[in-house]
């Protein structure tokens, strides 16, 4: 068989042409094809067989049904290509697909990194959604970049092989959120009890707790049955148990396990009665301005500009904020100019705030708290594509469960910055710290929001200043 085929495309209609010359059409008529035929046919009762195949016999049928040209086209596009669609993609190239797949079933038939990549899709040079269902004639064209999948284009796909690529990235994935999530317990325990390892550590030779897997890889051969830190970490992250990371510290550092319990136990409760205690204070100081409200009987935002600024609030400088509260844009905020020159941005509710302003009504000698500044945030210079950003520390009380960082985690990382975490339990509750950035308060809201959905959180709320931070995070 001999023959140019090509095929021309305008807005999204395609025709086919094929040319032959005379000895090319011969060829195609009485070649290998004719000869085909005519040897198949001894095999066949009558020559008439040879057109009797199921599928031409009902195309004859529908010949002699059909009212006119138009109509006997239609009924054999519909019955032999009914239960296929063919699109077309912008280089020309033409896919087969079943009828009722979708855009996200087109990437994937393309390439498998194509649909892990996508993050939109146009037909016919328009956009429309992922769960497009294609057409015949369709031009395709898939979007690629920093796109990646979610678990609704489960729903979308209608092909087998779309469906079990989409599986494999998610359980890759959750893989991965594993082994991030074992990680960071076990660094962040042993940040937490460096101490107490080094104090009751049985092993002869000084040694330093180790920060990250390459130093904690020279402490397993012997310690433990593991000789890949990979795998203890992966093991780690899918116990989320506590009683399972004292054991592994306790074996690896030669602790006894009742002196890492006792630690738990006491730093459980003493970040309890600091959640409960900033509960409490920030009742008290939303009823304290609730009060002040009801008596000024004005919904205006409390001003200090009687004592403060000559009554003109100057702009917050968002890199020179108070770490013992860490304002967000976004807060009720007041500041405090020192010998300096610097003025230091504190939340109103700050203890060190609380007394420049007292110092300001009340006149002192008392040169270590610094004069008191009325502040505002910067509105008008604020963007959404600004880097700025401002550190914050989120805990989260929770019923203790396996995979329970990892899916906090995976929700912290999508919405914020994630710079350190921390983590301790008891025997049936258990409590997360992250100290991450956020762009403001609402992005902070949105955040703990967002938390607040992971199945067995009881509360997530902010903590008034942060246990978490140290010098390197500034």
């Amino acid at each position: 068989y001999q023959s140019l085929h090509t095929a021309l495309m305008y807005k999204g209609q395609s025709v086919e042409v094929q040319i032959r010359t005379a000895h090319m059409h011969t060829v195609a008529e009485y070649g290998m094809a004719s000869h085909w035929a005519y040897h198949d046919e001894k095999k066949r009762n009558t020559s008439m067989d040879l057109y009797n195949t199921p599928w031409l016999s009902s195309i004859k049928e529908w010949q002699q049904e059909a009212v006119g040209s138009r109509d006997f086209v239609d009924c054999v596009r519909r019955e032999l290509l009914g239960k296929r669609v063919f699109v077309f993609l912008r280089n020309g190239k033409i896919l087969n697909l079943a009828r009722g797949t979708t855009a996200v079933d087109a990437a994937f038939q393309i390439h498998t990194e194509v649909g892990l990549n996508m993050h939109g899709v146009e037909i016919n040079g328009k956009p429309v959604p992922l769960n497009y269902e294609l057409q015949n004639g369709d031009v395709v064209s898939i979007l690629t970049g920093e796109g990646k999948p979610s678990t609704e284009w489960m729903q979308y796909a209608k092909s087998r092989s779309t469906r079990s690529k989409l599986r494999a990235y998610f359980r890759s994935q959750q893989n991965d959120n594993v082994l991030k999530s074992g990680e960071m317990l076990f660094f962040d325990y042993l940040s937490n009890h460096r101490n107490e390892i080094l104090e009751a550590s049985f092993i002869e030779h000084p040694f330093e707790v180790p920060t990250n897997a390459d130093e904690l890889q020279a402490f397993l051969p012997g310690s433990s049955r593991y000789d890949d830190v990979t795998e203890l970490l992966n093991d780690i992250g899918h116990s989320q148990s506590g009683d399972f990371l004292r054991q592994k510290v306790s074996k690896i550092f030669l602790v006894p396990a009742s002196a890492l319990q006792e630690c738990d136990e006491s730093r459980f409760a003493n970040i309890t009665r600091t959640v409960y205690a900033s509960q409490l204070d920030s009742m008290s100081f939303n009823g304290a301005n609730e009060e002040d409200d009801s008596d000024s009987q004005s919904s205006e935002p409390v001003s200090y500009g009687d004592v403060l600024n000559g009554g003109q609030a100057e702009f917050a400088d968002s890199e020179n904020v108070c770490y013992h509260c860490l304002p967000v844009r976004g807060d009720a905020i007041l500041g405090t100019r020192h010998r300096d020159g610097s003025t230091l941005v504190h939340r109103k509710e700050c203890s060190w705030a609380q007394e420049a302003l007292n110092k300001a009504r009340f006149p002192s000698n008392d040169d270590s708290v610094g004069e008191a500044v009325e502040l505002s945030w910067p509105e008008d210079e604020w963007e959404d594509n600004t880097s700025e950003s401002f550190l914050t520390e989120v805990i989260i009380m929770s019923v203790d469960r396996k995979l329970l960082l990892a899916d906090c985690s995976v929700i912290a990382s999508q919405n914020s910055e994630i710079l350190k975490t921390g983590s301790s339990s008891s025997n049936e509750h258990c409590i997360l710290e992250f100290l991450v950035r956020v762009k403001d308060l609402d992005e902070l809201q949105n955040l703990m929001d967002k938390l607040r959905e992971v199945n067995s959180v009881m509360s997530v709320e902010r903590r008034f200043g942060s246990e978490l931070l140290d010098e390197k995070d500034l």
